[in-house]
């Protein structure tokens, strides 16, 4: 199995995101995706459910309806170096002023992908579609 890991400044859209996409798309195959934040405890988000934040809300019923895979019950997880121990591929989607500086010890890609603003429908969407072809372009 190849483990994978999504990294975004929060793990609140991007990463979470990217993670459901990526699981759906490679259900019962070769990869195995996770997601982490880098500033999720400064953030005083850490372990808090994506269904249970009231800004969320059409972000985890978008990604329940629209990709298939509910979230609503996946928590903001802090990223440390144990997550990424063992892990086969890393994607950074996080803003270069955020990562700790133990990452650049390890190989990543980074993707730029903006951490909108405003998180409604409309970015969700559109953002949806930039991971979906990074996704596709990357692993097939």
């Amino acid at each position: 199995m190849i483990s994978i890991i999504f990294i975004c400044k929060g793990n609140m859209f991007r990463s979470q995101l990217a993670e459901a996409i990526f699981r759906k798309k490679f259900k019962n195959k070769i990869y195995k995706a996770k997601s982490y934040g880098t500033t999720v405890t400064n953030d005083k988000h850490k372990n808090i459910k994506i269904g249970e934040m009231k800004s969320l809300y059409e972000f985890s019923n978008y990604v329940n309806t629209t990709i298939g895979v509910n979230i609503s019950n996946w928590k903001c997880k802090q990223l440390n170096q144990n997550c990424i121990s063992n892990k086969d591929i890393i994607i950074v989607m996080a803003e270069e002023k955020t990562l700790p500086k133990w990452l650049f010890n390890f190989d990543f890609i980074y993707w730029q992908i903006e951490n909108p603003i405003v998180l409604n429908l409309t970015n969700v969407k559109r953002i949806h579609k930039i991971l979906e072809k990074k996704i596709e372009s990357n692993f097939g």
